[in-house]
């Protein structure tokens, strides 16, 4: 807090101040003060690898119950924009690819060797592929958005933060639930759960989910499924086993697949609108390839929780992911407006991943320690790309037989001692030790005027005697290894009766990592990242209790930044990430959750970033070739200086019992950029978004009648794009979509 500006310090010390005062007349213990926390947005999450009220976490935390996601839109990970403070979602729709970004800490890169800056974990087991991530989000306990670095006890990659995504556990009474929506583009969503109690040690629980839409980009007829559609499914099967009061054992097996099509790259201006000049939603194509996402996941992950001795827990988390992707798009927005795109690609591919965590956790009245080890390895054994760049008059098959692999291991250690009642001071340390290869790629050019009546999936045949091609380009193994100390030290007091005070100092690193066929200025390998983070807040009850708050400040140290681009090589082209210097992030984010009556609920958060290149020499920019000498001052990626939302909701009490609620949310943004370069091509301007949701409730509550409408100013929203060749390519959330939902409960 000592780097904030005279200003920043000041208002959050006034504002401390003035929340805390209300707190001294509340209950005499934490305990009775977090009471009623459910209600209240005050939730138990497993933040730092144990089970604390979200209140009594010292670090920036958003938890969302699972049953408050889908009334807010979210059936996806992608569509966990404006869901917590400083939280904002990336997407490549031509590739499934989602990016997480947290206080301006982003990764852009949809390369398969690629790796995250915000660590995703479902249920303890890390989720390196963005693909893994396309439909998880159904049948959930709760989600938890943690802000800042995250390396003592999470690791490699969480230089931004996490997100942990907790599934529903099987419960020990039989029950369950459905619902089935239906809205905007023929959009059907349909999600069930039933809970068996085998016995009195052993539950089982069943969700599955079905998803079809017509997709929200209307390709005017020069495709057979538009862009955008949807055709999924998936199920989970869950087995809870308590055989004795001191061992648990969780086991699960997840699966889905999508039949849907990619979303749609349109080709923008400056003014970010589509280059032909046609709406956003209403973009003509080519049906070579037709658009098609093929998306095969199985994943099993499995806890055993054992107190083998008094206060101590042993605790083994595993694994095991197998992942094959297929898909085909064409790129739309050109001029002319139709059977004219700048590139098509086709790609296939399949993935591997497996993860092993071993905790000892020991818990008693002043101390509580948790030490543990990991390994992580993935591997791509195969990777097929054939690319048909008209732009260029050139197409190319690149060819990988042994693929991509990526192995970590680290071991760490955390400790929390009470010093007194009210004074808790933290330490932790990590070791990671990190290894990512990528194997021998063959590479055949041709050129399109030589093969005019080639067609995309052809590319996949050729070979380097097809007329018109050169003679193959083989890339070299290449791999890259990296180490890091990570850790953390924080203090935590006791304001008041419910009001927490902390202050941290926690450091993360994102690994390095290889690029074989990358321009040599660029490099063939690229160096971790790291940040160090200071901050300070403050949690409590106010007003009684009816108000619970969290209010953080934070002043980030990041260097060695990894810039992903996107750049045109002659007659193909290629991904490259480069190390930026340095930024420098620093803000304030203030959360709030408020019942002024039993029937009314307001939930906001309000936040200032500012987050900015300190040192960035020699970048490119993707589009021009141009060479910029310096971005000092510019924004990250992803980090508008102003976010702020509100949601309101009031429970109208009926005759006969039931219950009428309508809920309004509203978000808005100020401008923020999607490339390091700050050009106008880039921008994404000032937004609003509002969401309307108005439910009906049974008088025993067994089944509720919904309807809703999201984007209800249907404003056009860019979330990310990529450039190259003097062009832009832009992603954009939906429009204004509406529906209607029924959900039931036994």
């Amino acid at each position: 807090m000592s780097k904030l500006n005279p200003f920043l310090r000041t208002s959050f010390l006034a504002l401390t101040a003035a929340l805390a005062q209300p707190a001294l007349a509340q209950s005499t213990t934490a305990e009775v003060a977090d009471q009623g926390a459910t209600d209240m947005g005050d939730i138990v999450v497993t933040a730092q690898k144990r089970e604390q009220s979200v209140n009594r976490v010292p670090l920036a935390i958003t938890a969302v119950e699972g049953g408050k996601l889908l009334s807010q839109g979210v059936v996806g990970v992608k569509d966990l924009n404006s869901i917590a403070p400083n939280l904002q979602i990336r997407t490549v729709g031509s590739n499934s690819f989602v990016g997480l970004s947290i206080r301006g800490i982003s990764n852009a890169s949809y390369a398969l060797n690629a790796n995250p800056a915000v660590s995703t974990y479902i249920d303890g087991v890390y989720v390196d592929m963005p693909a893994g991530l396309a439909n998880v989000m159904y049948d959930l306990q709760r989600i938890e958005v943690l802000r800042g670095p995250q390396g003592t006890l999470y690791g490699r990659n969480a230089t931004g933060g996490n997100l942990n995504i907790v599934t529903a556990d099987p419960k020990f009474e039989f029950g369950g639930s459905a619902d089935l929506s239906y809205g905007s583009f023929d959009d059907v969503l349909a999600h069930a759960a039933v809970n068996v109690p085998v016995s009195d040690t052993l539950a089982v629980r069943f969700s599955g989910f079905m998803h079809r839409s017509d997709g929200m980009f209307d390709t005017q007829g020069t495709t057979a499924r538009n862009y955008g559609a949807a055709d999924d499914f998936g199920g989970r099967a869950t087995l809870l086993w308590k055989p004795s009061p001191s061992l648990t054992w969780r086991l699960s097996y997840d699966g889905f697949a999508m039949r849907g099509t990619p979303g749609l790259s349109i080709a923008t201006n400056d003014a970010v609108k589509p280059v032909n000049g046609l709406p956003i939603f209403e973009q003509p194509t080519t049906g070579d390839p037709e658009p098609l996402t093929r998306l095969q996941s199985h994943t099993i992950r499995s806890r055993l929780d054992w107190e083998f001795a008094d206060h101590l827990t042993l605790s083994y988390i595993a694994g095991y992911q197998r992942l094959k992707m297929h898909y085909a798009w064409a790129s739309a927005g050109e001029i002319p407006s139709d059977r004219a795109p700048s590139y098509q690609q086709e790609l296939a591919y399949k993935s591997e991943s497996t993860s092993h965590e071993i905790n000892l956790s020991f818990s008693n009245s002043w101390l509580t320690n948790v030490a543990g080890a990991t390994y992580f390895r993935n591997d791509i054994p195969y990777l097929f790309v054939a690319s048909r760049y008209p732009i260029t008059g050139r197409f190319s098959l690149q060819a990988a037989n042994d693929g991509i692999s990526k192995e970590s291991w680290g071991i760490f250690n955390q400790s929390t001692v009470s010093v007194t009642d009210a004074l808790r001071i933290t330490a932790g340390l990590r070791y990671s030790d990190d290894w990512q290869s990528i194997a021998a790629a063959t590479t055949v050019s041709c050129s399109l005027a030589a093969n005019p009546t080639i067609r995309l999936h052809d590319v996949l045949s050729i070979t380097p005697q097809t007329t018109g091609c050169n003679a193959p380009t083989t890339s070299n193994f290449a791999e890259e290894t990296s180490s890091k100390v990570t850790w953390r030290a924080g203090v935590e007091y006791d304001l008041a009766p419910g009001t927490m005070g902390y202050a941290t100092i926690a450091t993360g690193y994102k690994q390095g990592g290889v690029q074989p066929n990358a321009p040599l200025v660029f490099g063939r390998t690229f160096r971790p990242e790291t940040v160090t983070n200071y901050e300070a807040g403050v949690k409590g009850r106010a007003f009684a209790g009816t108000l619970n708050y969290r209010l953080a400040g934070f002043y980030s140290d990041y260097k060695d930044l990894q810039v992903f681009q996107y750049i045109a090589l002659g007659a193909t082209s290629t991904t490259v990430t480069s190390n930026a210097g340095a930024a420098r992030i620093y803000g304030l984010e203030l959360e709030a959750d408020w019942s002024p009556t039993p029937n009314d609920r307001i939930s906001s958060f309000l936040t200032y970033t500012n987050a900015r290149y300190t040192r960035f020499d020699n970048a490119v920019d993707s589009r021009t070739g141009a060479i910029v000498p310096s971005l000092a001052g510019n924004m990250l990626p992803l980090a508008p200086d102003w976010t702020f939302r509100i949601q309101y909701a009031h429970d109208f009490e009926l005759a006969n019992g039931g219950r009428i609620t309508p809920q309004a949310t509203f978000f808005t943004q100020s401008t923020s950029y999607t490339q390091a370069i700050n050009a106008p091509a880039y921008r994404i301007r000032p937004f609003t978004r509002s969401d309307l949701n108005l439910t009906y409730v049974s008088p025993n509550e067994n089944w509720t009648l919904s309807a809703y409408v999201f984007n209800l100013e249907n404003h056009i929203i860019k979330n990310n794009d990529y450039s190259g060749t003097n062009l832009v390519f832009s992603d954009f959330q939906p429009p204004r979509t509406w529906g209607v939902r029924v959900a039931v409960k036994y």
